[in-house]
């Protein structure tokens, strides 16, 4: 694609690889690919990008805001998870197609756009784009799996639980205040063999919440 140039290697034994957008996210290293979030640059959104071992692209698709947290990937699906600047949680599958996206409301969730908004109880920006300060706030913060969910906290001071396969809204917590950092798991199962888990996250209301997770569904 015309994003990326090749530069010639100086003692690398991989030829590094520059985009014309920057490069704003931990890479996530698969098996077969490395991928990794870029910025929104002016006209251009901001985009998931993967690349080969041998640093050769393998597919990018564009989203509606930066990337700025670290994508992960449930290694069963292959399918991988990230989160952009305007509150959106994306899943994306292994040949670089969106699966489902969810929005969270977070940052202005959609920035204006009512019609778009997953959650009915997240208050959207008043202006019809993202403005610059909006794009600079991690509305939603990097996903992670716990339990049989995919977990992410908001900068509407909600903790969302969603279904890794459709993206369905499975459970919600609320907060007081916003929430800029991360959720973490931890899981546990017990000498019958009974499954576990515990999200912690802290928020802006100077509370640090350990959450236990539904039972795991059938499959």
């Amino acid at each position: 694609t015309d994003d990326v140039r090749l530069i010639p290697p100086h003692h690398h034994h991989l030829p590094p690889c520059r985009f014309a957008r920057q490069i704003a996210s931990r890479p996530l290293v698969q098996d077969v690919s490395i991928v990794f979030g870029t910025r929104q640059n002016q006209n251009r959104p901001g985009r998931l990008v993967a690349l080969t071992m041998a640093g050769l692209f393998r597919w990018e698709i564009n989203l509606t805001s930066s990337v700025e947290s670290e994508p992960i990937e449930i290694p069963s699906s292959s399918v991988v998870y990230a989160s952009s600047n305007d509150g959106k949680i994306w899943a994306i599958r292994p040949d670089g197609t969106l699966l489902w996206r969810y929005v969270t409301g977070g940052a202005g969730g959609v920035c204006g756009n009512l019609d778009k908004l997953s959650d009915p109880q997240a208050a959207p920006s008043s202006v019809a784009q993202c403005t610059p300060a909006e794009l600079r706030v991690q509305g939603a913060t990097s996903p992670t799996l716990c339990g049989d969910s995919i977990v992410t906290t908001s900068q509407n001071k909600y903790v969302y639980g969603l279904g890794p396969r459709d993206g369905e809204l499975r459970w919600k917590f609320a907060t007081a205040r916003r929430i800029r950092s991360p959720a973490r798991c931890w899981e546990q199962t017990d000498a019958f063999g009974t499954r576990s888990a515990t999200v912690f996250t802290g928020s802006n209301d100077r509370y640090l919440y350990a959450l236990d997770l539904p039972a795991p569904r059938s499959t």
